[in-house]
């Protein structure tokens, strides 16, 4: 039986990884309608998150195993996992380009998405008064010092790593808010 060489296959995650930049594409497309470009980019940034999670979360792994088996094109992990970092990294590029372009596009049309120290004071209110009311109330640290290890962080959570201190006093700990999910 004849073996094909390793240069008439495509890795398997670089292939996914280009599929993705397809997706990309289609947020970048001027003619695809705005909001559409925002579901791609959201679908983009979402598809990225579950392949870094999966593959490049086994990549690391076989690399710390001490796997050197060769990937169908011949890669190692170790090459797969330098080359999809590459790429991801372009590809995260052009995403903030697009991102970007998305945001003046919105802008023109008086759409706009600011960051809180671009508000005025009477917008400024209403968001801190928002918070207080929505988001506070749900928000809880989680310290950790010697007496409290590291706490779980799930995947596809969003976190925070905020350093407190109490009112007068000079000393701070670290603790971790998890961002909860059901905030609207």
């Amino acid at each position: 039986m004849h073996r094909l060489p390793a240069s008439a296959f495509i890795n398997r995650d670089l292939s996914w990884l280009e599929f993705n930049r397809r997706v990309l594409a289609q947020a970048q497309d001027p003619r695809t309608p705005l909001i559409e470009r925002a579901k791609f980019i959201a679908i983009f940034a979402s598809n990225l998150d579950e392949f870094v999670m999966k593959r490049i979360g086994l990549l690391k792994r076989q690399i710390d195993a001490g796997i050197e088996q060769r990937s169908p094109d011949g890669r190692t992990p170790r090459e797969q996992l330098d080359a999809s970092r590459t790429l991801m990294l372009e590809l995260i590029r052009d995403l903030c380009t697009c991102y970007d372009d998305l945001r003046h596009a919105l802008d023109e049309r008086g759409i706009e998405i600011r960051r809180h120290d671009e508000l005025d004071e009477a917008d400024r209110r209403q968001v801190n008064t928002w918070y207080r009311t929505n988001v506070f109330p749900v928000l809880t640290p989680l310290a950790v010092d010697p007496g409290h290890r590291f706490p779980f962080i799930s995947n596809l959570s969003t976190s925070l790593g905020v350093m407190l201190s109490r009112p007068g006093h000079a000393e701070r700990s670290f603790a971790r808010v998890k961002i909860p999910t059901t905030i609207p």
